[in-house]
């Protein structure tokens, strides 16, 4: 039993010293492996940084030699080696006073004559004596402001809107749409009956805003204000067969008209006095 027990104590202590050898192997590879990464880790930062300078010193040999062709480039796309645009670019600009720009953003009532009459037109201040002898300049009214736009004018100016509110936000679709149901007024009643539509609801749409802080569809028809101000209004007919779907010029009867006017009968020939 005695010999038993010291081979048993033996392969322990080999066993233990295995042990101890493989743990120092392993922490040597460990510690190798370490140093090896952090080796490549230089290594690779080095080569990185040569890259970087051979990339700038290329850039630096090659910018006298393409910066002409990398700036005609940019100017036919509409920039400028300098940072500068090309007026071209923005076709849809207005030209008005920040005061109406500032007004449109915020979604005030605009008076559309007011966007016709050009920014440069300085007005001269009135003068008014006072009571105490002091004395308070005034802007004379223009009277253009109080009178009605025709249907021309009005596309003209209202497209002018709707510019400046894209400038901002992108309504252009549904601004169209109104404009499309304005023509459709205007066409179809007599007078400037559209342009009344158009300040009510431009009135409406402004005290919305102001009051609810809530922004209106423009291309939404407001039935009870278009009710109000269309009923009992006269429509445009045709002058030959008294229908509204059509214009006089666009009457199929049209060149039977003039040609009566033209060519009589033989019984309004007979009538006619000489």
């Amino acid at each position: 039993m005695l010999a038993v027990n010291v081979q048993t104590t033996d392969d322990t202590e080999v066993n233990d010293i295995i042990s101890k050898n493989t743990i120092r192997e392993l922490s040597a590879n460990v510690k190798s492996l370490t140093e090896t990464v952090k080796s490549q880790g230089e290594i690779l930062k080095t080569v990185v940084d040569l890259q970087k300078n051979a990339t700038g010193s290329d850039i630096s040999h090659n910018s006298g030699t393409q910066i002409h062709s990398s700036s005609q480039l940019i100017e036919t796309q509409g920039y400028s080696a300098s940072g500068k645009v090309s007026a071209g670019m923005f076709p849809h600009m207005q030209t008005v006073s920040q005061t109406q720009r500032q007004n449109i953003k915020e979604g005030k009532y605009i008076n559309l004559v007011s966007l016709l009459i050009p920014v440069n037109e300085n007005q001269s201040d009135t003068q008014q004596i006072e009571a105490d002898g002091s004395i308070l300049l005034l802007k004379p009214k223009d009277h253009r402001l109080q009178r009605d736009l025709s249907i021309h004018e009005y596309i003209e100016a209202f497209n002018i809107y709707k510019n400046i509110v894209c400038e901002f936000e992108d309504r252009r679709v549904e601004l169209d749409m109104f404009l499309q149901d304005i023509i459709e007024m205007a066409t179809k009643f007599k007078g400037n009956l559209f342009y009344e539509y158009h300040k009510a609801f431009a009135k409406k749409v402004a005290a919305i805003k102001l009051t609810k802080g809530l922004t209106v569809d423009w291309s939404i028809r407001d039935e009870k204000l278009y009710s109000s101000v269309c009923l009992g209004r006269a429509i445009n007919t045709c002058g030959v067969c008294g229908s509204s779907l059509h214009s006089t010029e666009m009457c199929n009867l049209s060149d039977t008209s003039q040609e009566k006017q033209l060519f009589p009968t033989k019984a309004e020939s007979y009538n006619t006095v000489f």
